[in-house]
């Protein structure tokens, strides 16, 4: 069975350092979060009524990242963030189960 769709995804991560320590300049914090959408092609094949085997890529992706770092207390966040394009991400294949 073939089947096409629309894929859209958040991640979100976040890092913090809550006291000194030698190797660092002292409390900092740093976060970074991502939106994702993607066009979907893929096909199933059923084995069994239950069972099933797939594949699918995304013929198109856009991925838009956003970071901030704050390195010490007092100073200035740092921030980048990045668009990134992608033609045929994300292959995957499957194995799946019907319930």
């Amino acid at each position: 069975m073939w089947y096409t769709g629309i894929r859209v995804g958040f991640a979100y991560g976040e890092n913090e350092m809550k006291y000194d320590e030698e190797t660092s300049m002292g409390k900092s914090i740093a976060e970074s979060w991502n939106l994702r959408g993607a066009l979907t092609i893929g096909v199933d094949y059923f084995v069994l009524p239950a069972l099933y085997i797939g594949a699918q890529i995304d013929p198109f992706a856009y991925t838009y990242n956003k970071t901030t770092y704050n390195p010490q207390a007092g100073l200035g966040d740092l921030s980048a963030d990045s668009h990134n394009y992608s033609v045929l991400a994300a292959p995957t294949f499957k194995i799946g189960f019907k319930f």
